[in-house]
């Protein structure tokens, strides 16, 4: 969370590559890509750096940014002498025009932007991963990883994504300590054994960015390497 990777994305499309799918994509047990209904959510500083994006947009959503963004001023005047109350409120504030200030697309709108199809039978191979990971430096480096090391990560990141369910299942074994063995148990390494499985023969790389960053730099140091 909060690393970038729909930010990548949506620049290596506006440089030409296909999009599919944000936030989850389905790999199938052949090891194609299919997309994962969700909306895609675009933050509006990222605009800047998405050019196609944003000339595709629509008047209403300018209209909501520009609102945002003036409402947005007066906040410094919140700034200027603290409070309790004040710095309760800013922080208030502050996250309401946050989530204002995103913009919720359907994954067609986007693929329509970047001339993506969303063809069932057009569906892409899996041939290169890229794991994006938050770094408190301004550098961007792309290496090569161990297929392995992406699967426990990935399999990690499946059981946090999935915390709510492990906490429902734990309040229902307590209120029915006979209820048997979890369903549940074991699903993180029989997880991360498919992975391996599905990345075996794939690209994986390792991509460490600052975030939030020009997403263009990190797309530009991954199309080098693919």
């Amino acid at each position: 969370s909060e690393s970038g990777k729909t930010e990548t994305a949506l620049a290596l499309a506006e440089r030409g590559a296909r999009f599919i799918s944000d936030k989850w994509t389905i790999v199938d047990a052949d090891g194609l890509l299919h997309a994962f209904p969700v909306a895609v959510g675009i933050r509006d500083w990222v605009l800047e750096y998405l050019p196609r994006m944003h000339a595709h947009l629509r008047a209403a959503q300018r209209a909501r940014l520009r609102v945002v963004r003036t409402a947005r001023r007066p906040m410094v005047l919140l700034t200027k002498r603290p409070t309790r109350i004040g710095t309760a409120l800013e922080s208030q504030l502050d996250r309401a025009f946050t989530l204002a200030s995103r913009l919720s697309l359907r994954q067609t709108e986007v693929a329509s932007v970047y001339g993506s199809p969303q063809d069932p039978g057009r569906t892409p191979r899996l041939t290169t991963l890229a794991m994006l990971t938050t770094v408190s430096t301004d550098e961007i480096r792309v290496r090569a990883a161990d297929p392995r090391w992406a699967a426990e990560r990935l399999a990690r990141s499946g059981e946090y994504e999935r915390r709510t369910l492990y906490e429902l299942d734990a309040r229902a074994r307590y209120a029915d300590p006979d209820s048997g063995p979890s369903p549940l148990a074991g699903v993180r390494e029989r997880e991360r054994e498919r992975l391996c499985g599905l990345l075996d023969g794939v690209r994986v790389l390792e991509v460490t960015a600052p975030f939030p960053t020009d997403p263009r730099r990190v797309a530009d140091a991954l199309a080098k390497c693919c």
